[in-house]
């Protein structure tokens, strides 16, 4: 059977990366002012990060992405287990000085103290102390980060739980007529991120569907 139109057809054909660098206001942006209101208009455009955040961007781009998409967005590594604020100081100097050093035990004590401070690191513990403990906890996460380069990093206790999702999802009886493969004999077409953009009283908005 032949279709004569195809949603994709309408649709805003740009990469992913040009349609995050658009201007324009995303559904996000709307649906978190909407939450937030205009007592945190300032906030409105800050970067938000959490760990279900993180493991719900894994199995999206797994099921209506591919393997090779998720590898260009995450970086899969055998991780020791550190505590949230070691990570956080972790990111927070990788952010600073990923750039200079690819090492955490190259960057000097005095900027680690810095960041320890702003996250109220064990305040109460000698600073040499306080640095040895990060160093020792933190080295291989940084070393993971600087091989990463700018891909966000996933432990494998996260991957095999977006894995077990993935095919999960794929496989149930209730979900996987959503996940299956296109079939040219049918009317019945899938589509997964398709972009639009739209003008109404010259703001510009901008979604993405599947």
């Amino acid at each position: 059977m032949e279709i004569q139109k195809e949603l994709k057809d309408i649709a805003w054909n740009v990469t992913e990366e040009q349609y995050r660098a658009d201007p324009a206001l995303s559904y996000s942006t709307l649906a978190r002012y909407e939450r937030e209101g205009f007592n945190n208009l300032d906030h409105l455009f800050d970067h938000i990060s959490s760990p279900s955040l993180t493991l719900g961007s894994c199995v999206d781009t797994l099921i209506t992405g591919s393997q090779e998409e998720f590898d260009k967005l995450f970086y899969v590594a055998d991780i020791p287990s550190i505590g949230d604020k070691e990570k956080d100081i972790a990111d927070n100097l990788f952010s600073k000085y990923g750039n200079q050093y690819s090492s955490m035990v190259d960057i000097p004590q005095e900027n680690i103290l810095t960041v320890a401070n702003e996250l109220a690191f064990q305040k109460n513990w000698r600073d040499d102390t306080r640095v040895k403990v990060l160093r020792e906890r933190c080295s291989i996460y940084y070393a993971v980060k600087a091989n990463a380069s700018d891909r966000t990093v996933i432990d494998l206790n996260t991957y095999y739980k977006v894995s077990a999702m993935v095919k999960a999802l794929k496989e149930s009886p209730s979900t996987h007529g959503y996940f299956a493969d296109n079939d040219e004999m049918s009317p019945v077409r899938r589509y997964y991120q398709l972009k639009f953009k739209a003008k109404f009283e010259n703001v510009e908005y901008r979604c993405m569907a599947d």
